[in-house]
């Protein structure tokens, strides 16, 4: 485990000035991920949220969802712990509120992944399985999706599926189930997401996804 890169997914939720603070801590810690092979790789704001299935999305909309990842975790020990970093750190936990983090390991779906236009939006999907077959279900739903050109038509993207292995409170308490899996997809144009949901095809393989979810709660993002 400690050789795998680890994906982090960390909702942060801002005080007044939060977001100078984060800028702050990232331009004098940037150093120290290059030491320990973080890599931040985006930074999105949510502007809504929404579930699949009838259990409403109650977990509070972040002012920031950040997708961040460390080369091993052995690595991100090393940072967590480091003096320099834990004095740094305290610049970013003085403007935050409330900070939640889940990580775990990508898994392999190159068949699926495709990549979002420049401008689009992006979800962020806290997914939970009924049982274990539920994943190969919501992969089945995404080749159907790709094969049978119904993502491309709406210009929707499969682009990152997470493995959580562990979510928790960084700060404050943590205000959502642990997910399963963390999936990341892409929006090109949100005007055509109500054709993408009434087009025929999506109906007859929606099923096959949403049949196998214990819940799906997400966030829209710029």
């Amino acid at each position: 485990m400690n050789s795998i890169k680890i994906i982090f997914i960390s909702f942060l939720y801002f005080r007044e000035d939060g977001m100078q603070n984060l800028e702050a801590f990232q331009t004098k810690a940037d150093p120290y991920f290059k030491k320990y092979g973080i890599e931040i790789l985006h930074q999105y704001q949510p502007v809504s949220k929404g579930q699949i299935g009838v259990n409403q999305n109650i977990i509070e909309q972040p002012d920031m969802i950040q997708i961040f990842t460390a080369e091993s975790m052995a690595n991100f020990q090393s940072y967590m712990a480091d003096e320099e970093v834990k004095k740094l750190a305290e610049i970013r936990n003085a403007g935050l509120r409330k900070m939640n983090v889940s990580f775990g390991t990508e898994i392999q779906t190159t068949d699926i992944i495709t990549a979002s236009a420049k401008n689009a939006l992006h979800g962020i999907a806290l997914v939970n399985f009924k049982d274990s077959l539920g994943y190969d279900q919501l992969i089945e739903f995404n080749q159907k999706g790709q094969s049978s050109g119904l993502f491309s038509n709406y210009g929707i993207h499969a682009e990152n599926f997470v493995k959580i292995m562990k979510s928790m409170p960084a700060i404050g308490e943590l205000d959502y189930q642990q997910p399963e899996l963390i999936v990341i997809f892409g929006v090109d144009d949100a005007s055509k997401m109500k054709e993408y949901i009434a087009d025929s095809n999506y109906q007859k393989i929606a099923p096959i996804r949403d049949n196998a979810l214990s819940s799906y709660h997400f966030f829209m993002c710029k």
